[in-house]
């Protein structure tokens, strides 16, 4: 009788184990793709991460523009001071700002290398990562993922995001972006005064030799009819 017992509750158990089985086989994907995933992001990011801080600006960017029928409010008051919205020269600073030249001119400002490896970041999180090298090409990958600047249309303001480990990292490098930005908005003014200066100033001479030219043709015109003031002449027909 015991004996019969005990092959019953084998056999209970050998059920019971076919069906785990059956059961694990029919949600393995599932659980690999779907609670695994899960289960180590909640690890890591409850206990392992570390804290990231942003440090965000706002600019604009004023340059000389043609009034526009259609422009933001933020716009229309630059324009009222003789300025325009700059959105040629947005697009051109939020390029530099993405750029191989930014994160190397910014070294003179801030140190993004150490900044990146700061002793605050995880081991997942601190460059170089496991995916990366480090080398430039490697910190630049870093740099874009940790970088962000993009137009706002709605405003007409550029916004700059930064993230670093620490506070005072992330405002550093901020504060370095926004002074090189600064120096590349200041060299594209000077260049468009300087070509704008340039027209101008090819329009007065072409406007001086065009009364150069005038005055020699009336000259010619009073020898060839021999009447030393055409205008006077005129008038006196005119009263006869």
């Amino acid at each position: 009788m015991q004996h019969d017992t005990e092959l019953h509750r084998q056999a209970a158990a050998a059920t019971t184990r076919g069906k785990l089985v059956d059961l694990l086989n029919r949600w393995r994907w599932f659980g690999a793709n779907v609670v695994l995933p899960t289960l180590l992001a909640s690890v890591y990011y409850g206990f392992i991460a570390a804290d990231i801080y942003v440090s965000e600006s706002r600019f604009v960017i004023k340059a000389p523009e043609r009034k526009s029928a259609r422009a933001s409010p933020i716009g229309a008051l630059l324009q009222g001071t003789g300025f325009g919205s700059g959105a040629n020269q947005s697009s051109e600073i939020i390029g530099f700002l993405h750029s191989r030249d930014a994160m190397s001119h910014l070294s003179r400002k801030a140190d993004p290398r150490r900044a990146f490896r700061s002793s605050k970041a995880d081991f997942f999180s601190r460059f170089p990562t496991i995916f990366q090298d480090d080398t430039f090409e490697g910190l630049y990958e870093y740099y874009g993922s940790m970088v962000s600047a993009q137009s706002d249309s709605a405003t007409g303001l550029t916004v700059l995001n930064v993230s670093a480990f620490t506070a005072g990292e992330a405002q550093s490098l901020n504060a370095g972006l926004l002074d090189l930005s600064e120096e590349l908005v200041n060299r594209l003014n000077a260049r468009v005064n300087a070509q704008s200066i340039e027209e101008s100033q090819a329009r007065v001479t072409e406007a001086q030799e065009r009364v150069r030219d005038a005055r020699v043709q009336l000259g010619a015109y009073r020898n060839a009819s021999e009447i030393l003031d055409p205008q006077q002449q005129g008038i006196g027909v005119l009263e006869v």
